[in-house]
């Protein structure tokens, strides 16, 4: 635990910070520069320098925030120092005379560390299959403008496309969901006008898929606090959800509601639904790479299992969830269409932006 002055200066420091930075010595951190008396290192091991955006120096006039980076131990017998995998917290002190900061380094448990090795590993994972996955898909497009004559030589590419495009995909939600698992998604939560959010995403998509869309919004839930990328994602899974197991005709009705201060968004599609033989299987219909035997079908592509659990994750860090609804009312052996519910925290009026309480806030 250390606190700083405005000028970035150790003006204390507890027997902890000592023996971590200056061989137990206290007095020897008292009076240094933060920026030279502890090295960080980024996650890659890269030693950062003050001015470096990443590095602490930098981020303490933002405000209350945390960070994970690598921190130098002492060196040993032999000379040589290691990195401990360290979580840092700093905290404006604001009713003194002056300003202080206050910094309190703490190495991760087991867990974390593992959770943040596993992150920096498919980081490196994703750089490495990002650069062939380009060079392929450029590739299989030259390809199949030189090849026009022959369908079946066609046909074969577009496969091929397509299953480069899958994999690519699949690289991105790893990437979200370790960025969620290790609190390094950004979060902008606010309160937004619901409307505005939807019309946002709609206008984003490709024009086939929007002409699918109808909403049937209660005018009694004008602003909900979400962050709106988070949204936006959520959003674009369920639809892509929603549109694989569809045929070509298939649509989405999106509603929502209020109750009990909670706006509930209904999710709705004419896709195969949910049978009975799949109920008890719904528990588990959020958990990572998890199918519905069912719906497997050798004429599409096989899914990856995480849209719905990232769906999840992402609902969870904006306060609210996702539950999948029973439509008890229909036939028995097969009720039409599937509809997730999304619920969400209810803001009555817009007002000043607030940072996510939840798993990454900066």
């Amino acid at each position: 635990m250390l606190i700083l002055d405005q000028k970035q200066t150790i003006r204390w420091a507890n027997q902890k910070a000592a023996d971590l930075c200056s061989k137990g010595m206290t007095a020897l951190l008292l009076g240094k520069p933060l920026s030279k008396a502890i090295p960080f290192y980024s996650l890659k091991g890269e030693l950062l320098p003050a001015d470096a955006e990443q590095h602490p120096c930098q981020r303490f006039e933002d405000g209350d925030g945390t960070e994970r980076l690598l921190i130098a131990n002492n060196e040993d017998q032999s000379g040589s120092t290691s990195q401990t995998l360290s979580l840092l917290l700093w905290r404006q002190i604001t009713n003194l005379r002056e300003p202080f900061v206050l910094l309190i380094i703490r190495d991760l448990d087991p867990i974390e560390q593992a959770l943040l090795k596993q992150r920096i590993f498919i980081q490196a994972l994703a750089h490495e299959l990002r650069t062939p996955l380009a060079i392929l898909s450029g590739s299989l497009k030259r390809l199949s403008r030189i090849i026009q004559h022959d369908k079946r030589v066609l046909s074969n590419l577009e496969t091929a496309t397509s299953e480069s495009r899958r994999v690519c995909n699949l690289v991105d939600k790893l990437m979200l969901l370790s960025d969620l698992d290790t609190g390094q998604f950004n979060w902008e939560i606010k309160e937004t006008f619901l409307s505005e959010a939807f019309e946002e995403w709609r206008t984003s998509l490709p024009k086939e898929k929007a002409a699918r869309i109808t909403f049937r919004l209660d005018p009694k839930c004008l602003y909900a606090k979400i962050d709106r990328e988070a949204f936006r994602l959520v959003l674009d899974q369920l639809l892509d959800n929603s549109l694989h197991f569809s045929d070509q005709k298939a649509t989405v009705e999106i509603s929502a509601s209020l109750e009990d201060e909670t706006v509930l968004i209904f999710f709705e599609d004419s896709g195969p639904g949910f049978t009975d033989t799949e109920l008890a299987a719904l528990s588990t219909i959020f958990e990572r790479f998890k199918r519905l035997e069912q719906h497997r079908s050798k004429s599409r592509p096989e899914g990856s299992g995480l849209g719905l659990a990232i769906v999840h994750e992402l609902m969870q860090g904006m306060g609210g969830h996702v539950e999948v609804e029973l439509r008890s009312s229909r036939p028995e052996q097969m009720r039409q269409g599937g509809c997730l519910v999304l619920s969400l925290p209810f803001s009555g009026q817009a007002s000043v932006a607030s940072k996510s309480p939840g798993r990454g806030t900066r």
